[in-house]
């Protein structure tokens, strides 16, 4: 799987979980971006939306429409409970700056694997974050069980998909 990540295939929103992704791992001195990143960067976004979550982590995108409610998949106390464990346990390394292009472990490779394969499989146009969620979800790490035992499951992802019609014109 490429590392690139294109506006065809990936939503804006998607493409925001992997950059949060990516700016965690380096804040942890981790060499290449793994699945745990990938479940902290859904619930990051899960919770603020693109432009705070980006904001949070020192980036801005332009803001083309008034702000919505959010519609997050996770519940708040849930999402703040998860946060913690799963940062809990987090190896700390001396931090690794944001302009080193941090490279996907294959288990994150993996879960982008897996996201396209839902989106395919639900019909959807672009990989959205519960797409990613939903590939974070196969995986067996302590961000993956954490979610499941918070019981975050594919199959309400893939509800949650199928009720956003995400689907192709």
């Amino acid at each position: 799987m490429q590392e690139t990540f294109s506006e065809q295939v990936y939503s804006k929103r998607a493409r925001v979980v992997v950059f949060i992704a990516r700016h965690l791992a380096g804040e942890h001195g981790s060499a290449t971006v793994q699945v745990d990143h990938l479940a902290l960067g859904f619930i990051h976004e899960d919770q603020s939306g693109e432009a705070l979550a980006l904001a949070a982590f020192g980036r801005t995108i332009p803001v083309v429409s008034e702000v919505t409610p959010r519609d997050s998949f996770i519940p708040q106390e849930t999402a703040s409970r998860l946060l913690a464990a799963i940062v809990a346990e987090d190896e700390k390394a001396p931090p690794i700056s944001p302009e080193v292009g941090i490279p996907l472990s294959a288990n994150a490779k993996a879960v982008l694997y897996e996201a396209d394969r839902a989106r395919e499989a639900l019909g959807g146009r672009q990989v959205e974050p519960l797409h990613v969620l939903i590939g974070v979800l196969k995986q067996d790490t302590r961000g993956s069980r954490a979610l499941r035992e918070a019981g975050i499951t594919e199959d309400a992802a893939m509800t949650r998909l199928r009720e956003r019609g995400n689907l192709r014109a």
